[in-house]
């Protein structure tokens, strides 16, 4: 019998092809010989160019990288002829899957430090990184991103991974963070009850010359509870709600002073001009004593800004008597103030104050 001199042929019969998703891969074959049975045939695998290894069907490959890649499978009859014209099938991987981003070190929730340095990474070591802060486009960052000379108040970071193939995490991390003053908030009451009411109900709204504070609230001397802007107070008996003394106490040590009251102004006697507190009046004389180191003064009351002409061309009303305390700027009204306007104009005022805005452009 002459010998077997005629080499099998190889066909692929399943594996993928065109543009693939799937880092791993299967492949099945077959292969047909005139002397050798098809089970009978032994095949050799190989992938993007490496040498041929011993393999059988299905065969499995396994962590591929994104790109194109060529499987090439031979088969070999019973007499070692080998297929001189392997099969052979290319395709694309394409990667389609994200990376997710992980942030590992961040700054405390509620600092003083106006700088911030954040530390991240990601489950794909190979992926680069864009960052955003405070809304702003993403750009190209490093682990760790250094922010500096940052503002006090709310800051906001975002950070998401980008793969080789341009996937970005759809899901980026991000975090949350309040750089406030070094000294303690100031408290402003904005809106309160008039100096003389019927009403047994009271209603105050307050703000702070910093962000994110919680306030405390207390009543005639009671203990300080947790309280929210707008506060409101219901069934007050009849008598006295605030007195000289808190203001004394308080008003030395505030960055900010507001006196919402009942105002006059007295032509007859311009020293005698005063703000109604709920235990008597405050007169100009008695504002000499509060000895204020405040920045601002708000009189949210009638006529605080009312003057009069004194010998000597002096200027004497409750304005005088406030910057002879220590107020710097005072904020007064020439007239009769109406509740429901006042009560909008100090909230935009204030809400200015609080973004920057210096005290005569916030009006």
């Amino acid at each position: 019998m002459p010998p077997d001199i005629s080499a099998p042929e190889t066909t692929i019969t399943a594996g993928p092809s065109g543009l693939n998703s799937n880092v791993d891969v299967s492949f099945e074959f077959t292969g047909s010989d005139d002397g050798t049975a098809a089970l009978d045939l032994e095949f050799e695998c190989a992938l993007d160019g490496a040498p041929f290894e011993s393999c059988a069907s299905p065969y499995t490959i396994q962590d591929l990288t994104a790109g194109e890649h060529t499987f090439y499978v031979r088969a070999i009859d019973e007499a070692l002829n080998v297929d001189a014209t392997p099969a052979e099938r290319t395709w694309t991987l394409v990667d389609l899957l994200a990376p997710e981003t992980s942030l590992d070190s961040t700054p405390e929730e509620l600092t003083t430090s106006t700088v911030a340095t954040f530390t991240f990474s990601s489950d794909e070591p190979d992926a680069t990184f864009e960052c955003a802060l405070n809304g702003a486009d993403y750009t190209a960052c490093t682990s760790p991103a250094f922010y500096s000379g940052l503002t006090v108040g709310l800051h906001n970071f975002s950070v998401r991974a980008l793969d080789p193939a341009a996937n970005a995490d759809a899901t980026p991390e991000n975090y949350s963070w309040t750089i406030i003053l070094p000294t303690a908030p100031a408290t402003q009451i904005v809106v309160g009850p008039p100096a003389l009411s019927v009403s047994a109900e009271a209603f105050f709204t307050f703000a702070s010359d910093q962000p994110n504070v919680i306030f405390e609230c207390a009543l005639d001397g009671s203990a300080f509870t947790e309280c929210e802007t707008p506060f409101e107070i219901q069934e007050l008996t009849d008598g006295l709600h605030e007195t000289h003394a808190a203001l004394f106490a308080q008003a030395p040590a505030a960055n900010l002073l507001h006196l919402a009251c009942h105002g006059r102004f007295r032509s007859d006697n311009p020293l005698f001009s005063s703000l109604q507190l709920a235990d008597g009046w405050l007169t100009v004389r008695d504002t000499y004593n509060l000895k204020l180191q405040c920045d601002l003064v708000t009189l949210s009351a009638c006529e605080t800004g009312v003057s009069q002409v004194a010998p000597g061309d002096e200027l004497i009303g409750l304005a005088r008597g406030f910057f002879a305390a220590g107020a710097p700027t005072l904020l007064v009204s020439l007239w009769a103030v109406d509740d429901e306007a006042t009560t909008q104009l100090m909230t935009l005022f204030y809400q200015r104050l609080l973004a920057g805005v210096g005290p005569a452009a916030a009006l």
